[in-house]
């Protein structure tokens, strides 16, 4: 399954052209009924009656507003950068607990009969786990290495850092970044993208020495552990095997 691309979200205040305004206005208050100039007369002659008062108002003054009129109306009316207002998306649950409000998406998924999730933007990608080719001396929770598109990736069982049964040697691959090393961190099913907003977060139930719980929400009737992805990688793959090229 691929990341699903974040959409980053917007919103544009606009304002009226005080210019289009002014001209609007001049225009409406002086309408301009054109005499038929007498036979014979020169075209200048003719003159523009304001409908306020029955002031004379120059014809060319009269055809000069309504081609700024035209021009107006026809104007680009695409905001200046500075009257744009863009939110900044969140990236990170830690980032919205250091904000107290909004909200971040989160990839939930299944280890074992438990719910986890943590911030989307960690995962870089996520596949199916067919096999898994175990190495000499690994780690204690490492369950072997996987061929990517011709790279072998370290993959990791988080079961004993989140305390469920083992991961099967299948399932699906979480793959994510160990410093400059890329990691894959083997989990159940992949359920779901999910939005966490400040409001729904609840501390963790017990404290937590290696931060790797952030807290716990409701979604739906499912209550889901809320990860640190870094601290997640950085406890499974301790210390990180190098990727083989």
């Amino acid at each position: 399954m691929a990341n699903q691309p974040n959409k980053p979200r917007s919103r544009t205040r606009r304002k009226a052209s005080a210019q289009q305004g002014t001209a609007v206005e001049e225009v409406a208050n002086s309408v301009a009924v054109v005499d038929e100039a007498p036979a014979g007369a020169p075209e200048a002659e003719a003159v523009a009656t304001s409908a306020q008062g029955g002031a004379p108002l120059d014809v060319a003054r009269a055809e000069q507003m309504a081609e700024e009129l035209a021009d107006l109306a026809g104007a680009d009316t695409t905001p200046a950068p500075d009257d744009q207002l863009e939110e900044e998306r969140i990236r990170s649950v830690k980032e919205l607990l250091a904000l107290g409000a909004g909200e971040v998406e989160l990839l939930l998924f299944r280890v074992g009969a438990e719910s986890f999730a943590f911030d989307l933007a960690a995962a870089e990608e996520a596949v199916e786990l067919e096999s898994v080719h175990a190495v000499p001396d690994m780690p204690d929770a490492m369950l072997g290495v996987f061929d990517l598109r011709g790279r072998l990736i370290p993959v990791y069982s988080p079961s004993a850092m989140l305390c469920t049964p083992d991961s099967p040697t299948s399932g699906v691959l979480l793959l994510m970044r160990a410093g400059e090393r890329r990691v894959g961190i083997v989990v159940d099913d992949v359920e779901d993208v999910v939005v966490l907003e400040h409001g729904m977060l609840r501390p963790p139930p017990s404290a937590d020495a290696d931060g790797l719980v952030l807290g716990v929400a409701f979604f739906g009737d499912t209550l889901v552990t809320i990860l640190d992805a870094h601290a997640l990688v950085a406890t499974c793959a301790a210390p990180v095997t190098a990727e083989v090229a």
